[in-house]
């Protein structure tokens, strides 16, 4: 078919298509006539609106991207004739999903770079076809779907020759499951006030259109008829567009109004989905979703409501999924945030988890992904997100920990995976997604030889001289490359080699970007590691640090911890100072960042540490032109063991007396907040709901502020009384630890502790309680399993590898164990007593001779090792010398000859040992440096758990 007579097909096409499109009418009662398009017709894309000239408020901006699934892999093709290739359009690119119903998908993409040449994008599920749209048009809804299946999409590009693309990357999107979503743009309308309304299409509305609604006063309304397939309880949420003309609403459900009024006021064009309320359908049909203006913002230009669509979620009887756990970020870029978490658990399984940001959701993922990639983010923001679960009959967990996080301040982050344009050598190219990819994702070139190149092309925004870092993963079949910057060599070849799959961020150098804003990198294969398989390279991310020349903070001086629990420390350091000011301090747990704060602040609270493990941590300053101070003074601080903790400003859901109580952040306190009750009379009191992993006798004592407007209590622990009234009173403020007697704690799921106002100190200007933390200490009758073991007689029989926890409790007191030898060897001991006392242990032979004896030095543990024959009977006597008895247990653990890992590195140095001793697994690391001399042995001990 020759060029001429192709050109002359597509023009007969587009002229039909265009004349066969159907415009219809729709209306409510008393509604102004307003046309829009029929759903069933294709849809032509309107001219381009602005924010002033729609009364819409449709947003340019374009919606951040999620992370979907790997990206088909597909191999560039080498050696292709370019006369071929001219013809073909370009794959369109980005393809994604930002809202999906029960039964619809919308869908969005990046057009073709020859866009003005396309004349259709096809739009394949499952790999058949489902709709087609005009070449100008870069959005689809897929309707008619089923709830809470997964599809894959992919769409491809046709040009006005016939010509087709190959498929853009294909994503895989679950519509929504157990949530009946009502389009409110398909309901007919049953009655409204009269104002016009408009069913507007726009590619975020949820199922393609939503109703934009033109009430100009409070009391105008307007009402949609639906029905459920089963009576019971709903979540109810809706789907709405904000902006800066909107009004205040009143959801009714049958004429009862349900939740709060909406404010749909927001000073930029957006969508959002807000939860309602709850109510009580208990029929199944004739049910009325009713919307009536009470007001407007102050700051709105008028009433207008946008309505896309509700969400009924039926409330389920059934147990809610556990709690998602150990929300983290492992990597960030100035733009996005990559989380992850330990999924929960549910009998009937996860259908999917919610992520929110604060208190908006942002994406949902199926409930076997444990990760996602937030993006669209503001460089140097602190972001807080929470996570929850919901299983399959729609009920959800309780939300996890929430992650306060911030994105990259200073440095510029380029996706590799976002650069177009990129040229190489001819070797398989392929997109990967990956939980500890930036963005999401990473490039996986198949590199096979020396010479073998990617190029790909980026731009800055202000030229000058940038610090270049690279972010890539390693493994056992990577090459050596060189890099060039605009043509120009940038530091040493980097070796891309490691034994097992990481991602490593490595310092390239510094490069003249000043010549302008458009630059190229090149990676060129010169040579591979002796133990590696292959020449392949996987690029993640580029990092871009303009240099400054500014002389740096001075260092943060006199680093500290003034209070530790169980599994959180506080610290504290005296401010750094900087001529242009201190933009923030970054807190490091040995090489490994572990908080980071606002430069106005110089305390922190590093939360989920290990009871009883010691921590290493300094702190450096950054100033506003991102330029870091020297390390401050390394700090070693040990979490409490023996002790649970109880922050009391997290234990929710108590009762009151009704007086204010307000969460106190200061770095004195337990956890880094404190409770500050306004009790103003006798009779007040506030408790406090807990739980303990296992019933018994507790010490319990309280950490409190003192003040001179403080009150006495009266303790209690499930209804009685506990100690002696304590007065919180003292004529400066400060913090005190109070030991209030001994409790038993029975087998109830929750107890409770409450403290009641019983006077006040006669200096005492009010009756004010500021509560910290609770400390509870088992006491030795809820922990000792071993006695009566106190002589060689009675000596309990323990085995090797066994964690034993027991106690000294009087003055005459002493344990004896007794070991049969399971083998002729070696026997190593491990013996920590508790904090402040020094334990003796004694071997003894099967006669009650004494074999060796060490003692505990400076409060820290003790190594006995003694030889034994296999059946050999061995004695061992731990006790309290000089009244060193107490209500805190001692470990013990006995272990046979340690079996040792040896790891060495390509040049056979030894760079670590593991092995399993007594109460601890050790790992001794070496460090050396270009020349094979050691720098550095460094040794950690993690104590075992059983």
């Amino acid at each position: 078919m020759s060029n001429l007579f192709k050109k002359m097909f597509v023009l007969f096409f587009v002229s039909v298509f265009f004349l066969s499109s159907a415009y219809v009418p729709i209306f409510a009662a008393g509604d102004e006539l307003t046309q829009v398009k029929d759903e069933t017709a294709p849809v032509v894309p309107a001219p381009p609106t602005t924010e002033q000239n729609s009364p819409e408020g449709k947003s340019t901006e374009e919606v951040p991207q999620e992370a979907g699934k790997p990206a088909s892999k597909e191999e560039l093709p080498n050696n292709t004739d370019t006369s071929l290739q001219a013809v073909l359009p370009t794959p369109p690119t980005n393809l994604k999903s930002s809202v999906q119903s029960d039964t619809t998908i919308n869908v969005e993409w990046t057009a073709s770079q020859d866009s003005s040449l396309i004349s259709a994008y096809e739009i394949y599920v499952n790999d058949s076809l489902a709709g087609t749209v005009p070449g100008n048009q870069t959005f689809y809804t897929i309707g008619g779907l089923a709830a809470g299946n997964t599809y894959k999409i992919q769409i491809k590009a046709k040009n006005k020759e016939g010509a087709y693309s190959e498929f853009s990357q294909s994503i895989e999107i679950p519509t929504l499951t157990g949530k009946k979503v009502y389009e409110l743009e398909s309901l007919t309308v049953s009655k409204s006030s009269g104002d016009a309304l408009t069913k507007v299409n726009e590619k975020e509305s949820s199922g393609g259109y939503h109703d934009f609604y033109q009430a100009n006063e409070a009391g105008d309304y307007i009402e949609f008829p639906f029905q459920v397939a089963e009576t019971g309880s709903y979540d109810i949420e809706l789907r709405s567009k904000q902006f800066t003309n909107r009004g205040i609403a009143q959801i009714y459900i049958d004429d009862a109004p349900v939740g709060q009024p909406t404010d749909s006021y927001n000073v930029t064009a957006r969508y959002i989905n807000s939860l309602v309320g709850t109510v009580n359908l208990d029929k199944t049909q004739n049910h009325i979703f009713k919307i009536a203006l009470t007001g407007k913002n102050s700051a709105s230009s008028n009433f207008i409501v946008a309505v896309d669509a509700f969400y009924l979620t039926k409330k389920a009887t059934t147990t809610a999924p556990s709690v998602p756990s150990g929300l983290k970020s492992a990597v960030q870029s100035d733009t996005s945030v990559n989380l992850e978490w330990t999924g929960s658990q549910d009998s009937k399984g996860v259908a999917t988890y919610e992520i929110y940001e604060k208190d908006q959701q942002i994406a949902s993922v199926e409930g076997k992904q444990t990760n996602y990639t937030v993006a669209g983010l503001t460089p140097g923001q602190t972001y807080s997100f929470k996570v929850r679960a919901k299983n399959i009959d729609g009920v959800y967990s309780d939300w996890s920990n929430i992650l306060d996080i911030a994105t990259l301040k200073g440095q510029t982050v380029i996706e590799f995976e976002s650069l177009v344009g990129v040229k190489h050598s001819g070797k398989p190219l392929s997109r990967v997604a990956e939980k500890e990819s930036s963005g999401g994702y990473h490039m996986f070139y198949e590199a096979s030889a020396n010479g073998d190149y990617i190029e790909y092309p980026f731009s800055i925004a202000e030229p000058g001289q940038y610090q270049i870092d690279l972010r890539n993963k390693q493994f056992k079949n990577r090459g050596i490359a060189q890099i060039y910057i605009d043509g120009k060599a940038v530091g040493d070849p980097l070796d891309s080699y490691n034994a097992t799959a990481r991602y490593v961020n490595s310092k390239i150098g510094v490069a003249d970007l000043s010549s302008g804003i458009s630059h190229t990198i090149k990676f060129v294969l010169t040579d591979k590691n002796p133990l590696s398989t292959s020449y392949l390279l996987g690029l993640d991310a580029l990092y871009l640090t303009k240099q400054i020349t500014a002389a740096k903070p001075s260092t943060p001086q006199n680093l500290k911890s003034s209070i530790q629990a169980d599994t959180t420390l506080n610290l504290e350091w005296t401010a750094s100072t900087d001529t242009k000011g201190i933009d923030s301090y970054e807190i490091y747990e040995h090489d490994q960042l572990a908080g980071k704060v606002a430069g106005t602040q110089t305390f922190t609270t590093i939360q989920g540490l290990t009871a009883g493990t010691t921590y290493s941590y300094r702190v450096k300053a950054k100033n506003k032109d991102g330029i870091y101070s020297d390390w401050s003074t390394t700090l070693q601080v040990s979490t409490l063991a023996g002790k649970t903790v109880l922050e009391l400003e997290q234990l929710t859901g108590g009762n009151s007396s009704g007086k204010k109580q307000t969460k106190i952040s200061e770095k004195e306190s337990s956890g880094g907040n404190h409770v500050f009750y306004e009790s103003s009379t006798v009779g007040d009191y506030i408790e406090f709901p807990f739980q303990v992993s296992k019933a018994g006798s507790y010490q319990l004592d309280l950490r409190l502020k003192q003040f001179t407007n403080r009150g006495i209590a009266k303790v209690y622990v499930d209804g009685i009384a506990v100690g002696q009234p304590i007065d919180l009173y003292s004529p400066s403020a400060k913090y005190a630890n109070v030991a209030v007697g001994n409790i038993n704690l029975d087998n109830r799921a929750t107890h409770t502790l409450k403290l009641e106002v019983t006077g006040k100190n006669t200096a005492s200007t009010s009756y004010i309680l500021a509560l910290d933390a609770a400390y509870l200490t088992a006491s030795k009758s809820a922990a000792d399993l071993y006695e009566p073991n106190n002589t060689i007689a009675t000596a309990s029989a323990i085995t090797a590898s066994k964690l034993i926890t027991a106690y000294i409790s009087e003055p005459l007191d002493q344990d004896y164990y007794k070991v049969v030898a399971a083998d002729t060897d070696n026997y190593f001991l491990t013996l920590q007593s508790p904090k402040d006392k020094n334990y003796k242990v004694e071997i003894l032979n099967s006669a009650g001779q004494k074999l060796n004896v060490l003692q505990t030095q400076n409060k820290q543990d003790v190594d006995v090792s003694f030889f034994a024959v296999k059946n050999e009977t061995v004695y061992i006597r731990v006790y309290a010398d000089l009244g060193a008895f107490g209500p805190d247990p001692y470990l013990l653990r006995l272990t046979l000859s340690p079996l040792k890992t040896y790891t060495y590195d390509d040049a056979n140095h030894l760079i670590k040992v593991e092995y399993e001793q007594g109460l601890y697994q050790y790992v001794i690391q070496y460090e050396y440096d270009r020349n094979g001399n050691l720098l550095l042995r460094r040794v950690t001990k993690t104590p075992k758990s059983n």
